[in-house]
């Protein structure tokens, strides 16, 4: 997809020339629209009194999407091919940078009704995840130690029941302690109101740890032992629910760089500008390579831990990396040391996991 040029580029100046007119500061933001033709173009943008911060240009009719980059100084422009008339005040523009760009596709995140029951792509996502855990769990049962346990696919079962349960309860609270607790606290009634969104990784996990301790005690095996047979299984269903949230189009990433390739124009982040996709990033790292990692340590026998141990780092600093370039929520923004809640969470993961990583492999040896 190649950016307009030749006749279309003079036709999109002129119409921006007569739709384009900025007071002596610029305009803080703004839509700029050519009269519907085939060839419509709509002009988003932020501007400030020094130069223009970034923008994009969307064709309606066929969903094209390019990104502006523009600046002016007291000069003018130093290259492009749209220009508003100098007011005396540094606000001369012209592009310097135009270059195709991915628009998110905004997704129905219902994927389908059935009378009044809207069934939604998220739960569809959350569905997958705990089906390929049980499908995977019957293979794990061949593994050692597990095959001397004498557990059957009910046993199985049992543990994702549990493991279920562990995960929205724990995901929820997590997400009210986490992240909300003021909000939650002072309307109690919405903490049930799981529709409406709001799930803690980090909240879900130790749901998972708490369900798989209540497991352990109750068929009397090591609690360490099951979670190490829980581990490898768990990266999928994170993989899943990443490509919940980019269905959505929620948990949007930070602005990208113009040259940045695989930036997405996100509508509903209220801006069209380009920015990561930092849900797929997070489903590469977090889901399909740890998954992947995991599944290979598990070919053979481990220290008592290792696994755990292995998700935990793993995790911890997938996480860590793509939260740079994820974008905060909005009721949180930057905390300590310009770090996002999800890196600070991230940090206990780390450092736990080295450590029982480290406390594996010497006890075994």
């Amino acid at each position: 997809m190649l950016p307009p040029q030749g006749g279309t580029a003079r036709r999109l100046e002129a119409a921006l020339r007569r739709l384009a007119s900025w007071g002596a500061r610029g305009a803080r933001s703004g839509f700029l629209r050519q009269p519907a033709t085939g060839r419509g173009y709509t002009l988003w943008g932020e501007w400030g009194a020094r130069g223009a911060r970034f923008g994009a240009l969307r064709q309606p009719t066929t969903g094209r999407g390019y990104t502006l980059r523009g600046e002016w100084g007291a000069r003018g422009a130093r290259s492009g091919f749209l220009r508003q008339p100098a007011t005396g005040r540094s606000d001369t523009l012209r592009v310097v940078h135009l270059r195709a760009m991915l628009i998110h596709p905004n997704f129905n995140p219902i994927a389908v009704h059935l009378g009044p029951l809207k069934i939604r792509w998220y739960g569809i996502m959350y569905l997958l995840g705990f089906l390929t855990f049980w499908l995977l769990s019957k293979r794990r049962l061949r593994d050692r130690p597990y095959d001397s346990f004498g557990w059957t696919s009910r046993d199985v079962e049992d543990l994702l029941f549990v493991g279920v349960l562990g995960v929205i309860l724990g995901g929820r609270l997590g997400y009210v302690l986490f992240y909300q607790p003021g909000l939650y606290f002072a309307h109690p009634s919405q903490i049930v109101e799981v529709w409406d969104g709001g799930m803690s990784f980090h909240g879900g996990l130790l749901g998972v740890m708490a369900a798989a301790g209540w497991f352990a005690w109750r068929r009397r095996v090591n609690w360490l032992d099951l979670m190490d047979f829980v581990a490898p299984m768990i990266p999928p269903g994170l993989a899943f629910g990443r490509i919940g949230n980019f269905i959505n189009g929620e948990l949007w990433g930070r602005v990208a760089p113009s040259w940045w390739p695989g930036a997405m124009i996100y509508p509903e982040s209220g801006s069209m500008v380009p920015r990561f996709p930092s849900e797929l990033y997070e489903m590469a790292l977090e889901g399909v390579l740890l998954f992947v990692v995991l599944w290979w340590l598990r070919a053979k026998p481990r220290p008592r831990g290792f696994l755990t141990a292995s998700f935990a780092l793993g995790y911890g600093l997938a996480r860590f990396m793509v939260e740079f370039t994820r974008q905060p929520d909005a009721f949180l923004g930057y905390l300590w040391f310009g770090l996002s809640m999800g890196q600070l969470l991230s940090i206990p993961l780390i450092v736990i996991g080295a450590g029982m990583l480290i406390w594996s492999v010497r006890k075994s040896r």
